[in-house]
C-alpha cells in the first residue's frame, strides 16, 4: 500500500479535534511518503463586512492573526513529529465547499483527511456537517478521524 497516496489534504479550523486530526495525516503522510496539504478555510464573507473600511480591514486582520496562529501551531505540530513535506493553504469561504473545490483544482488530491468535529458546538451534535458534506461530495477517498 506504500505510495498509494502521494497527496492528502487534511482540512484544520483551529480546533483540537482538527489538530488531532492533523497529527493522524502526518503518520499517514509519513508513511505513504506523501507530501501533505494543510488547508485552513476562513469562513470571512461579504455578510461580516461592513460599509466601514477600519472595521473592514480590522476583520480581515483579525481573521489573517487567526490564519496565521492555525498554521503556527501546525508548523510546531509537524516540527516535533520531524515531519516537513507540508504546504499551507488558506482560502476564504464555506469550509465544506472549499474542501472539495480545492480537491478538485489543480492539486491532485489522492485523500482528503478531516476531524468528525470542529469548533461549532451545535455541529458536534453529529458527525460534523463539513465532514459529511465532504464525504458525500469529495471525488477522492476520505478519511474522517474521530
Amino acid at each position: 500500500m506504500l505510495g498509494k497516496y502521494q497527496n492528502i489534504l487534511i482540512a484544520v479550523d483551529g480546533s483540537e479535534p482538527s489538530y488531532e486530526a492533523f497529527e493522524a495525516a502526518i503518520n499517514i503522510a509519513k508513511k505513504e511518503q506523501a507530501k501533505l496539504h494543510v488547508l485552513y478555510v476562513n469562513e470571512l464573507t461579504d455578510a461580516f463586512l461592513v460599509d466601514d473600511e477600519r472595521v473592514d480591514q480590522l476583520v480581515r486582520d483579525r481573521m489573517d492573526k487567526m490564519t496565521q496562529e492555525i498554521f503556527d501551531k501546525c508548523k510546531e505540530i509537524a516540527q516535533k513529529m520531524a515531519f516537513d513535506n507540508v504546504t499551507y493553504h488558506t482560502k476564504s469561504g464555506s469550509p465544506k465547499r472549499e474542501i472539495i473545490r480545492f480537491n478538485d483544482s489543480d492539486e491532485p488530491i489522492d485523500l482528503i483527511i478531516a476531524g468528525a468535529t470542529g469548533l461549532s458546538a451545535v455541529k458536534r451534535v453529529m458527525v460534523g456537517s463539513t465532514s459529511a458534506y465532504v464525504v458525500n461530495h469529495a471525488k477522492t477517498n476520505v478519511l474522517i478521524i474521530k
